[in-house]
Formats: structure tokens, C-alpha cells, sequence
């Protein structure tokens, strides 16, 4: 059984944090029908915003421009580097620094059966970071640091609920990695939770650099941890 969310995507970005004078886009994705059109007007490198879709996805209505609409069982996004030498910009880019900011709008169409990736990179609970939504509709960000550990921040469940985000409507979901500070969840524009137990300056620990970025379907399947449930038939 695969496990999947349906989920829009309205943009997708991946931010370099610090002080604002020093911020940096480092990925973006609008969806726009012409990509290069998108990165004329953001003034992002044009060549790491090229995206592959597989599956049943569609463009749909976003918040702002077009939206991603995945099917829930079959669609996803890859974001393949093309140069993996060790000198390459392009794997320097994807070995990302310790401050960084992960952002996008998101509608879900159903709770999934396990965690959803809004923008995964590495192997699961094992290297590199996991930006996504779990069972009851939460966004979490999950961290590799070389170890047997898997850092998770998970935003809260809303109260008196049993799940997080509602079905069909759009939130916009930020997760922020501080070396210093450990990681956040914001939903809407409010802190949602923190983890600090990631800190002391440990890098994200990679792996598959090749298979790059996933967006929308996991590349493992997960066994369903609420397949039936109260909250979500």
C-alpha cells in the first residue's frame, strides 16, 4: 500500500535564514506554466528550479498563479541535480547550511495513511530532512544527524481536536533549522512548536545525493499507521 496526501502545492521555497540583508533563496518552485518566466521575476537561478512530475499530477488554481494537484497514489515531484561531480555547483547547492528556512503553501484533499512529504531529501528516518504532513494533518520537519537519531518538530494538534490543518483549505507551512536554536514549525505565521534538541552545530547527514529533491509521494513504502480512523474515514 502506498502512502500518500493529496496535496497542492501553491509554491515551494527553500531560504537561506540569517539577518534579513543576508537572506537567500536558494530553491523556488511556483508551478507557473513557464518556469523561466518565474525565475525572470524572482531573479532565481533559473537552472535549480526545473522540476520532473510523474504520475497523475495536474496544474490546479493556487493561491497565487498555478497549484500542484497530486493524486494521492501515483503523482510526485523530482528535482534531480545534473551535476554531481565534487566540484559542481550543483552539489554544493544541495549540500544545504545550517540556517535554513523551508516554506510553501498547502491544501489537503485527505489525511494520509502515514507522513506525506511536502519536500523530502535523503533516505527516510535515516539521512538527510523530511518537510511534510503526518496522519492527522500536522507539518513536521524530521532531521538526520549521522546518527541513530531522527530529530522531529511536529506542529500541535488543534485544541479540543484530533487533527491539525482541515481538509480543503489552504495554510501556508514554514519550518526553520538553527544551528543555535534547533527547529521550528510555523502554520499560518504562528509558532506552532520548537525542537532543540538538534543544535551544536551538527550538519544534516545526506545520502542519494543523485535521486535530488521528492515532492508529494515518499520513495519508501511506509506501512499505514492510521489507515482506520475516527477522525478521518
Amino acid at each position: 500500500m502506498k502512502q500518500i496526501v493529496f496535496i497542492s502545492l501553491a509554491f515551494f521555497g527553500l531560504f537561506l535564514s540569517g539577518m534579513a540583508q543576508n537572506q537567500e533563496v536558494l530553491f523556488w518552485w511556483s508551478f507557473d506554466d513557464t518556469v523561466k518566466s518565474a525565475g525572470q521575476d524572482t531573479g532565481v537561478a533559473q537552472p535549480y528550479q526545473e522540476y520532473r512530475m510523474g504520475g497523475l499530477t495536474k496544474y490546479v488554481p493556487g493561491v497565487k498563479g498555478n497549484a500542484i494537484k497530486f493524486d494521492g497514489f501515483s503523482s510526485y515531484i523530482d528535482v534531480v541535480p545534473r551535476d554531481l561531480s565534487e566540484n559542481s555547483q550543483d552539489l554544493k547547492l544541495f549540500r544545504l547550511p545550517r540556517q535554513i528556512s523551508f516554506v510553501a503553501w498547502v491544501a489537503l484533499g485527505a489525511y494520509p495513511w502515514n507522513w506525506a512529504p511536502i519536500l523530502t531529501m535523503g533516505k527516510y528516518g535515516i539521512t538527510g530532512f523530511y518537510f511534510g504532513v503526518d496522519s492527522r494533518g500536522r507539518a513536521g520537519l524530521m532531521i538526520s544527524d549521522g546518527t541513530s537519531t531522527w530529530h522531529e518538530c511536529v506542529s500541535a494538534l488543534a485544541p479540543g481536536g484530533k487533527t491539525g490543518m482541515e481538509l480543503n483549505r489552504w495554510y501556508h507551512v514554514a519550518a526553520t533549522l538553527d544551528s543555535d536554536k534547533g527547529l521550528s514549525i510555523y502554520i499560518n505565521g504562528a509558532l506552532a512548536n520548537t525542537y532543540n534538541g538538534f543544535v551544536d552545530r551538527r550538519r544534516i547527514v545526506y545520502s542519494e545525493f543523485e535521486k535530488g529533491f521528492r515532492m508529494g509521494m515518499n520513495r519508501e513504502r511506509l506501512a499505514p499507521t492510521d489507515a482506520i480512523r475516527e477522525w478521518a474515514t
